[in-house]
C-alpha cells in the first residue's frame, strides 16, 4: 500500500540517513524536497488539518518547528507491507505494525539531535488512504504555490501528477498548469 511522508525541516539535514531507515520498511517510490519558506506554518497546519491531532498541538509544533532555520521538507512516498496490524493505545484504533514502527524508529534514532525537540517535529507518514489522498491534495496546493512564487514550471507537479495516476491516488487536479506561460492541459 502506498503512504506519504514528511522530513519536516528540524531534521531534513539528515534526510540522507533517514532514507536508511525507510529501506528496513518499505520501499520508496517517489520523493522531491519542498522549499516552503513563508508557506511553512501554513502547510504544516494544512497537513494535520485532517486527523484528529488537538489544535494545541499543532500550535506546539508550528512553535517548535520555528527554531529550525530549514523552511524545507522532503517528501517521500513509499510502498509499505500492510500485512501485519496492531492496536495502537494512544490513537485508539488498529494500525499497520511497518508503518509505526518506522516512525517510531525515525523519531526516536533524531529526536536528540533536533533542537528544541517536540513530539512528531522530525518526521510524518500518513497512517491510511483518506490521509493519503488528503496529503496529496496539500500537497498539490503548495507545488503549485511554490511554482507560482518562484516563477518555475511544475516539472514536480507534473511528475507528482504521474505518479499518482500510476499509484490510483484519486482526487487528482483536472489541469496542469504551466505558470510561467499561462498555458495548461487536461490531466487524466
Amino acid at each position: 500500500m502506498v503512504f506519504a511522508g514528511i522530513i519536516w525541516g528540524p531534521a531534513v539535514q539528515f534526510h540522507e540517513e533517514i532514507n536508511d531507515i525507510f529501506s528496513k520498511y518499505s520501499q520508496p517510490l517517489f520523493s522531491f524536497g519542498l522549499d516552503l519558506q513563508e508557506y511553512y506554518d501554513d502547510f504544516v497546519y494544512d497537513i494535520y488539518n485532517e486527523e484528529d491531532t488537538p489544535k494545541w498541538k499543532i500550535n506546539k509544533k508550528v512553535e517548535h518547528m520555528q527554531n529550525a532555520k530549514d523552511r524545507r521538507v522532503k517528501v517521500v512516498f513509499f510502498d509499505i507491507d500492510t500485512s501485519k496490524m496492531h492496536y495502537h493505545e494512544r490513537k485508539k484504533y488498529s494500525v499497520y505494525s511497518n508503518v509505526e514502527h518506522m516512525k517510531e524508529e525515525v523519531r526516536e534514532t533524531y529526536k536528540d539531535q533536533i533542537d528544541d525537540y517536540f513530539f512528531d517535529i522530525i518526521f510524518h507518514l500518513t497512517d491510511n488512504q483518506k490521509e493519503l489522498d488528503y496529503t496529496a491534495q496539500v500537497l498539490n496546493t503548495y507545488l503549485q504555490k511554490i511554482a507560482q512564487r518562484d516563477g518555475t514550471d511544475n516539472q514536480v507537479y507534473e511528475s507528482l501528477v504521474d505518479f499518482y495516476r500510476t499509484r490510483d491516488i484519486p482526487k487528482l487536479p483536472g489541469r496542469v498548469e504551466d505558470l510561467t506561460t499561462g498555458t495548461s492541459r487536461e490531466v487524466r
